[in-house]
């Protein structure tokens, strides 16, 4: 069963009880079940929406690249809008948001003519833009760069470090990740990138090989350890059978501890 609940008919507070019965004429005289029937059992429990407002404010620039060995791309063309589109998915699914705000600057793209030796080379001009713009602190910026490869010097995607949540950490807010065609990892990565951004350090999974994991997380390898769900796509994720985004293991999702680490950091950045 699938109920969508429109934002009017869903505030802070609401709470939520389930129960199945059997309604076809004539089976009034049947046995009760004797398997569970309603959920949550004993009584209803908060759906958990919260009162304050959650905000995310992205700023993706694309970039006009040109190795000098033949790779010549430009993300600000080659990125479709329904490929955008999964971007701004991928957000509201794996971050605790009500509103993205969201900016793609097709007409205002990172020019690059030698090749990169790593991705971090566009922090800088983000940076730059972030100054250029008068950008609020509370933005994001994040550089989406096509290398003909499915990374540069071994990086998919790079974040300065583990950004404070503080205004003069601002600057910090950048991260960069390449753009491989439309797949799956093209987002993956940028939902990693931003969650660096967002202060979570990377999480242990067997293999993943990631460097400055955090020891306070709490699953082991990696897990997510609660029912995944996607609201865009519409898909279940294990809790056991996946992994945590911060990891380097497939395939991922958000975790709940994840997802309420995040959402603190939110609350705290929509405030300003």
């Amino acid at each position: 069963f699938v109920f969508p609940l429109l934002a009017d008919q869903f505030p802070p507070g609401v709470s939520y009880h389930m129960s199945l019965w059997e309604a076809e004429p004539g089976a009034e005289d049947l046995p009760e079940s004797s398997t569970v029937t309603e959920s949550p059992i004993g009584g209803s429990e908060l759906v958990g929406t919260q009162p304050e407002p959650l905000e995310l404010k992205v700023v993706m620039i694309p970039v006009v690249y040109d190795d000098g060995e033949g790779c010549q791309t430009d993300t600000s063309t080659g990125v479709t809008p329904e490929q955008e589109m999964e971007f701004i998915n991928y957000l509201h699914e794996q971050y605790p948001i009500q509103e993205l705000v969201w900016e793609f600057r097709r007409d205002d793209p990172i020019v690059v003519d030698q090749a990169l030796s790593s991705l971090t080379q566009l922090w800088e001009p983000l940076q730059n833009a972030r100054v250029a713009d008068g950008a609020d602190p509370n933005y994001y910026y994040y550089a989406l760069v096509d290398a003909c490869a499915g990374g540069i010097d071994g990086a998919a995607g790079i974040a300065p470090g583990l950004a404070p949540d503080t205004k003069d950490a601002a600057f910090e807010r950048v991260s960069s990740g390449v753009w491989n065609d439309g797949t799956d990892n093209s987002y993956h990565t940028m939902v990693h990138e931003l969650g660096l951004n967002h202060g979570r350090a990377h999480v242990f999974c067997p293999g993943g090989d990631a460097a400055g994991v955090d020891p306070s997380y709490p699953h082991e390898d990696g897990i997510i350890g609660g029912w995944g769900f996607g609201i865009r796509h519409f898909r279940l994720y294990s809790p056991t059978g996946t992994r945590d985004i911060m990891t380097y293991c497939d395939p991922s999702w958000v975790s709940d501890w994840g997802w309420s680490k995040v959402f603190l950091r939110i609350r705290t950045l929509t405030s300003w």
